[in-house]
């Protein structure tokens, strides 16, 4: 008998990839695990401390970050990414990405 199926380790490989995501009280995904996040989470951090403990400005944080303006100011302001995660899911990785390689080697 080998150790992966001893211990189990054989069936999460069976699933596949999988990743936590952060919830809001609606149970929709939020923060740097939605689907259309662009900006990762140590950067709204960087900034947000940047502006409120350092003074810096959203023009001069627009220019240092490369980030529009107005997205600065909302997030600074937490009109953007000010949810606090309410609940986590465990889900597994979308086949997106595997799905295109594979149309892509069929010639599709």
């Amino acid at each position: 008998m080998h150790n992966s199926e001893r211990d189990g380790s054989n069936a999460i490989q069976v699933q596949g990839p999988a990743k936590v995501i952060a919830l809001n009280e609606r149970g929709f995904r939020i923060g740097a695990t939605h689907h259309n996040a662009t900006i990762p989470e140590e950067t709204i951090q960087r900034l947000r401390y940047l502006h409120e403990e350092e003074g810096i400005g959203y023009r001069r944080l627009s220019r240092m970050f490369n980030i529009r303006r107005d997205t600065v100011v909302k997030i600074c302001r937490y009109e953007r990414r000010g949810q606090v995660p309410h609940a986590w899911k465990r889900v597994k990785e979308s086949g997106k990405a595997s799905g295109q390689d594979a149309r892509a080697a069929d010639g599709g």
